[in-house]
C-alpha cells in the first residue's frame, strides 16, 4: 500500500463540505419561482431576475457532483482501511451494513412519521422537484425501502444501493491490483468507465466507475508537479461546467474526473486550514446524518413557510436558513443516537465473528471505514 493515511480528517470534512451542498441545492428547488416549477431546467435565456441566482447557487454546488464525490471517497478510504487492516471479508461486510442500514432505517422511519402526520394537501406553491420528490408512500413501500429494494419513502437513500454494491467491488478490486498491480487496477477502471456507457441509466453498474477510481489513487496515487490550487480549480471547474453543459453517462465519467482532482488536491494540501477548522470538522462527522435526513426536514419547512410567505426567491431564501440550521441541529442529534450507537455495535459482532472463526485476529476497521 502507498504511503496515504489511514484516516484523513481532511476527507472527513470533504464528505460534510458535499453534503451540505447537497441540501442546500435541494432547498432550492421547493418552491416555484416566477411561475416556474423547475427553473434548473430552463436555458439561460429564460432565467428571470429571481431564478438567476438560484441557477449560479446549483452551478457552483452541484449535487450530482457531491454525490459523485461520496462515492469516490468512499472506495478512496474504503480501501485503505479494508488493505492495511487485513479485516476479513465477513468482518467488513458487517461493519459495513452497520454503519449503512440502521441510520438509513431510522431516516426512513422519521421521514414516514412526518409524512403521514402531516400530509401534502396544496401542490400549488411547489416545484416540480418537491411534488416527484415527496410521494405517498405506504408500509410496503417502507418495507421495500428498508431492505434497499426501494427508495420511495426516503428518495435519497437510492445512494445506499450504490453504495452496497461499491463496496462489494473494493475488496475484489484490492485482490485485483494486489495479483497485477497497477496495471490491474487500470485496466479495470477502463472497463468499468465502458461499462458506464454502455450500462446507462442502470444504477447497479454505473457508479462502480467511481469507486474504482478512488481505490485505484489510494492504492496507486499519481505523482504531478501540479499544484493543489489547480488540481482543485481544475476539479471544481468541472463540476460547474457539467451542471450546465454534460448530461447522461458523460456526466458521471467527467464528475468523477473532477471529485479525483480534489481529492488529489487535498492529499497535497490544499484548504488544509480550512478542513481542519472545528466547525468543519464537526460537519463532517455528521455528513451521513445530514444527507439521510435532509428531507424530512425540507419537508416539513416547506409546508411551514407556505403559510408565512408567499412562493418565490425570498421564500426560498428563508427556507435555506431554516434548512440549514434545522438540518445540521438534527444531523448532531441523530449521529448520537443512531450512527454511533450502529458502529459499536458493527465493531462488536464484528470482532465477535472473528474470534468465533479460525481466522488471524486482524485490527479493527477504524473510522476511515465507518465514516465513509
Amino acid at each position: 500500500m502507498s504511503s496515504a493515511d489511514r484516516f484523513d480528517a481532511r476527507l472527513e470534512s470533504l464528505r460534510g463540505l458535499a453534503a451540505v451542498a447537497v441540501v442546500v441545492t435541494h432547498t432550492t428547488a421547493i418552491f416555484r419561482v416566477d411561475g416556474s416549477s423547475a427553473f434548473w431546467t430552463l436555458p439561460l435565456s429564460q432565467q428571470t431576475i429571481h431564478t438567476w441566482p438560484l441557477e449560479l447557487l446549483t452551478a457552483v454546488l452541484n449535487p450530482g457532483s457531491a454525490v459523485i464525490l461520496f462515492f469516490v471517497l468512499s472506495g478512496y478510504v474504503l480501501s485503505i482501511s479494508l488493505d492495511q487492516s487485513g479485516a476479513s471479508l465477513a468482518g467488513y461486510g458487517i461493519k459495513r451494513a452497520f454503519r449503512l442500514l440502521p441510520p438509513m432505517w431510522a431516516s426512513i422511519a422519521v421521514m414516514a412519521v412526518i409524512s403521514s402526520t402531516f400530509p401534502l394537501f396544496n401542490a400549488a406553491p411547489y416545484s416540480e422537484w418537491f411534488l416527484g420528490t415527496f410521494q405517498p408512500f405506504g408500509p410496503a413501500d417502507v418495507l421495500e425501502n428498508a431492505v434497499v429494494l426501494s427508495s420511495k419513502a426516503n428518495p435519497v437513500t437510492w445512494t445506499m444501493y450504490v453504495e452496497a454494491i461499491g463496496s462489494a467491488l473494493v475488496p475484489a478490486s484490492l485482490w485485483l491490483s494486489g495479483r497485477h498491480g497497477r496495471t490491474g487496477s487500470y485496466v479495470l477502471l477502463a472497463a468499468l468507465c465502458g461499462l458506464t456507457v454502455l450500462a446507462f441509466p442502470r444504477q447497479t453498474f454505473i457508479y462502480l466507475l467511481c469507486f474504482q477510481l478512488g481505490v485505484t489513487l489510494a492504492k496507486f496515487p499519481p505523482s504531478t508537479a501540479v499544484s493543489p490550487a489547480v488540481l482543485a480549480a481544475s476539479g471544481f471547474l468541472i463540476f460547474f461546467l457539467d451542471r450546465l453543459a454534460l448530461h447522461g453517462p458523460w456526466s458521471i465519467i467527467a464528475n468523477t474526473v473532477g471529485a479525483a482532482l480534489i481529492l488529489m488536491a487535498i492529499k497535497r494540501g490544499f484548504a488544509e486550514r480550512s478542513l481542519l477548522h472545528g466547525f468543519v470538522r464537526s460537519v463532517g462527522r455528521c455528513s451521513y446524518s445530514i444527507y439521510l435526513f435532509q428531507l424530512p426536514v425540507i419537508y416539513a419547512t416547506g409546508l411551514l413557510i407556505r403559510h408565512i410567505i408567499d412562493p418565490g426567491l425570498a421564500a426560498t431564501v428563508l427556507a435555506l436558513a431554516v434548512v440549514l440550521t434545522a438540518t445540521l441541529s438534527l444531523a448532531k442529534l441523530t449521529y448520537a443516537l443512531f450512527e454511533q450507537p450502529s458502529v459499536r455495535a458493527g465493531r462488536h459482532l464484528a470482532r465477535r465473528a472473528a474470534e468465533s472463526g479460525s481466522e488471524t485476529r486482524a485490527r479493527p476497521i477504524e473510522d476511515a471505514v465507518v465514516d465513509s
